[in-house]
């Protein structure tokens, strides 16, 4: 288990190294950002009352992620 873990983390390493995404998120202005993470609080809003309490920080961030990725393809297809 601890030698997944350590593959895992690796390989969340590598992709923060080689992807573009945290890249351009740093690179964003703050004003895109709090968009970011107002759509991901907005997104959450029903399932907040589904799920329990201890999983709303990991849900949030998820749909944080997903927001930013979302952002990032069409800022990237408004850029072509």
């Amino acid at each position: 288990m601890q030698d997944l873990q350590k593959s895992s983390l690796s390989y969340a390493g590598f992709l923060r190294h080689c992807s573009p995404i945290p890249q351009w998120y740093m690179a964003i202005s703050q004003e895109d950002k709090e968009a970011i993470a107002q759509a991901a609080h907005e997104r959450l809003e029903t399932t907040r009352l589904l799920v329990s309490a201890d999983k709303h920080v990991g849900l949030l961030e998820q749909a944080r992620l997903e927001g930013t990725r979302e952002m990032f393809h069409a800022h990237k297809g408004r850029a072509r």
